[in-house]
């Protein structure tokens, strides 16, 4: 199922401000913070949304991409709806000038703070009642995602690895060096991943666990110096969604209405770069 495009959110280029929050939403390092980290990092969003919806955004042709609602009202998509209360992310792809309704993601978002002294900890709500109530409710495809953010361990914890540097258009690398960094948002999303999935007892809901908290690495105390490289990046993990035997065409009509009543509100993530 498709819809016409009526009108559509302005494409943000590198360096222009997406959007402004309160300094407290940083502090807090609110769930929202976390939602927008991860949807203004392009190449993150690619890969986490490669992982929930693999043969799909493989085959996204030239001109099209997705465009992003944040914490929408479920009742936008269909009346008499209430739980739960809002729809995290949605993800609505485009072709041209074309919503590819059938395709549209719903995803529930939960903001997990991990502290080193408390690694094993599980959330008090993993989100799954109000995941499969976006099934229920009847949207395309629907997923989990658990935004990890955390304090840093201790320099005594830090794990040792090589890393060089691609010094030339042959890619060859220079001499590898060992640098310490910390290694915890691995083992912190690792465990996410294997933490959903042991619970998940519906194949068609896509689950995800990402970082969202960049770490820096430094000189330590023993003195080995990191390689010129300032930020330590770490993908995402997933399983990927399947196609949802409930998806409702009154939902997918709710989700085009929603597009066209809030489309100055919605983030335009294209597949490809813009020519």
């Amino acid at each position: 199922m498709k819809a016409k495009i009526e009108c559509r959110p302005k494409q943000l280029k590198s360096g222009e401000i997406g959007k402004v929050l309160p300094a407290s939403h940083l502090e807090k390092q609110s769930e929202l913070a976390l939602i927008l980290d991860i949807v203004f990092d392009r190449r993150r969003f690619g890969q986490l949304y490669w992982r929930l919806m693999p043969k799909y955004f493989d085959s996204m042709p030239p001109a099209s991409g997705v465009f992003i609602g944040l914490n929408i009202p479920i009742v936008e998509f269909a009346a008499g709806l209430t739980f739960p209360g809002d729809v995290d992310m949605l993800v609505v792809p485009y072709h041209g000038n074309e919503l590819i309704l059938h395709k549209a993601l719903a995803i529930e978002v939960k903001a997990i703070r991990a502290r080193y002294e408390k690694q094993g900890k599980s959330p008090n709500k993993m989100g799954f009642s109000q995941a499969n109530a976006l099934l229920d409710a009847g949207f395309p495809y629907a997923a989990l995602l658990h935004l990890i953010v955390s304090d840093v361990s201790p320099t005594r914890a830090w794990r040792k690895i090589q890393v060089a540097e691609v010094i030339n258009d042959q890619q060859e690398l220079g001499p590898f060096l060992d640098v310490y960094i910390d290694m915890m948002p691995t083992d912190l999303t690792t465990r996410a991943i294997e933490r959903l999935g042991s619970v998940r007892d519906r194949d068609e809901l896509g689950i995800g666990a990402a970082y969202t908290e960049l770490s820096t690495i430094t000189k330590i105390d023993n003195g080995l110096v990191s390689p010129p490289l300032p930020k330590q990046e770490y993908m995402p993990m997933a399983y990927q969604c399947g196609k949802n035997p409930k998806k409702a065409i009154a939902i997918m009509r709710g989700i085009a209405k929603a597009f066209e009543r809030h489309c100055s509100k919605f983030i335009d993530v294209p597949r490809w770069d813009p020519a």
